[in-house]
């Protein structure tokens, strides 16, 4: 990392890695917490979930704008990715992605913050949706701890840590200084 920054490059993100084996834990079902899947009219809807889940600090340098954020969305596998979400009081609060590959599974899930207790419910979804797979992998992003705990009360571990970097690649500009118009 130290080179990286050397050379221009900044820290903005640092995201854990948790993995379970076959052996995890899963909690009671969550009252209320119906899912639906995703369709293609929720993606703004999402990128203010997004907005609502992700610091300021990361989402200037990772997705600033909805046409950023859309062409950053990482895929966990091409056409094997679903996406379910929770809504509450006619807005979106919580999203669930998941995707099998092999014997691996991946997800990750983003809530409101003002109901992080939507967060057992999505990890609980995954958890069910993948099932079948002996190994389960998420990133856990450093300002999720809520998250991170409850994926360690259900058997995930830390397996390494993640730094993510970023560069400017144009330079700002000043702005011209305007001066006042003469008046005849």
């Amino acid at each position: 990392v130290r080179r990286a920054c050397a050379a221009g490059f900044a820290a903005y993100l640092t995201e854990r890695l948790l993995a379970a084996g076959e052996r995890r834990a899963r909690s009671e079902p969550q009252p209320g917490i119906e899912l639906r899947r995703s369709r293609r009219a929720d993606a703004y809807p999402i990128f203010q979930l997004y907005n609502r889940w992700t610091p300021e600090p990361v989402r200037r340098l990772e997705a600033a704008t909805f046409r950023e954020w859309t062409a950053a969305r990482e895929r966990l596998s091409p056409g094997a990715t679903r996406q379910l979400l929770a809504e509450r009081g006619g807005r979106m609060a919580g999203s669930l992605r998941a995707a099998a590959d092999g014997e691996l599974g991946r997800f990750d899930v983003m809530a409101d913050a003002a109901q992080p207790e939507l967060l057992d419910g999505l990890i609980d979804a995954a958890l069910g949706r993948l099932a079948g797979q002996p190994a389960l992998f998420t990133l856990v992003p450093e300002f999720a701890p809520a998250l991170r705990e409850r994926l360690e009360e259900r058997g995930f571990e830390a397996q390494g840590e993640f730094v993510v970097l970023a560069r400017r690649t144009v330079r700002p500009v000043a702005a011209p200084e305007f001066a006042p118009a003469a008046t005849a």
